[in-house]
């Protein structure tokens, strides 16, 4: 009932970007990485290492980012990879992304000159980046994906999940088997880094170099967006008359018709569109509650700020009992405490 619900077939179209500015060997990708990790070293504080294998991850801290995942494995990367040193660096914008944050907080002295965490806005030089080895990209969801892009183009590969636009680029990458068991996935993204670190030095930059011959062209985007464009014009079909959605009919109704349609439709009312029991209304009628009728308190989430301090609390008491729960199992937990709390209020 859309305009794009007359398109045939669900239309998948890479965004464009620019191709790598250069035409590279190995051998000339192998003296830009070695020149340019040694400049980001110094850049974020690291050991100056030549051999070291820098994994970065730079952008927004969020669940769909998997940054929680990222932080949980970080001292397991850290500690069976004695060559590794890592950058992460973004804002957090969500309860996963504080969570993340809280949890490199502690690692800092650990992994003094292996370990480089910045919970602010970075901005980090195109020539810096040709220094990193691998790319974190253990998204959850991603619809295209540019992270990957601009470093592929540089030489670096990615390491995470296939999903959605992940996985275009030469890399190594993990299938979600199930992507509401959080076990699962922070196994698989190990297992994906592990294999990635371990990789025979000329298949890895040969992939490297693959990585900088990627290219999705303006030309071809523009091509597609506009064929998607005319075929959803072409099959589109008014449902005029009596199989209008809800919205059509009240924008469309007299002044009347429109009262009649927003009352039948009004909260915590029995009407035929909307029963409710008689013990329901008896509760409705006496309010005993002072309760804004916008405000449904059952279904309303827990502040940031308020899972972000559970969280910190769940991370001492982990620490304690030896085992720290990843930040969506915490999330899941947290909501649930609080409306059983709200419920017996």
């Amino acid at each position: 009932r859309t305009l794009f619900a007359g398109l045939p077939y669900l239309i998948s179209l890479d965004n464009a970007t620019d191709p790598a500015d250069i035409q590279t060997s190995i051998e000339k990708l192998r003296a830009l990485r070695f020149e340019a990790k040694g400049q980001l070293q110094r850049h974020c504080g690291l050991d100056e290492d030549p051999g070291a294998k820098i994994l970065i991850f730079i952008g927004r801290w969020v669940k769909q980012k998997g940054v929680d995942h990222i932080a949980m494995l970080t001292p397991a990367f850290l500690r069976s990879h004695p060559e590794v040193q890592i950058i992460l660096a973004g804002p957090p914008d969500d309860a996963c992304g504080l969570y993340a944050g809280t949890l490199l907080d502690q690692l800092g002295d650990e992994f003094k000159g292996r370990l480089f965490v910045c919970t602010k806005f970075f901005r980090l030089p195109e020539e810096l980046r040709r220094g990193a080895h691998l790319c974190f990209t253990p998204s959850c969801s991603e619809p295209f994906g540019y992270v990957d892009v601009e470093f592929g183009l540089l030489g670096v590969p990615s390491v995470g999940a296939a999903i959605g636009g992940l996985g275009k680029m030469p890399g190594v990458y993990f299938r979600q088997q199930n992507s509401d068991d959080s076990k699962s996935l922070i196994d698989s993204f190990f297992c994906s880094v592990d294999h990635a670190l371990n990789l025979p030095d000329t298949e890895y930059w040969e992939m490297a170099l693959n990585a900088t011959k990627a290219d999705f062209p303006f030309d071809t985007w523009r091509a597609n967006l506009s064929g998607s464009y005319s075929k959803a014009i072409t099959n589109f079909k008014s449902f005029a008359g009596e199989g209008n959605l809800l919205f059509d009919a009240q924008q469309h109704a007299d002044a009347g018709t429109r009262e009649v349609l927003n009352e039948a439709m009004a909260p915590r009312k029995a009407t035929v569109l909307r029963r409710m029991s008689s013990t329901a209304q008896v509760a409705h009628q006496m309010r005993i509650l002072d309760i804004d009728e916008d405000a449904e308190f059952l279904t309303q989430p827990v502040s940031d700020d308020r899972t972000h301090e559970l969280m910190r609390e769940a991370i001492f008491q982990g620490q304690m009992k030896g085992k720290v729960k990843d930040a969506e199992q915490l999330q899941s937990q947290i909501c649930q405490a609080d409306q059983r709390l709200t419920e017996r209020s």
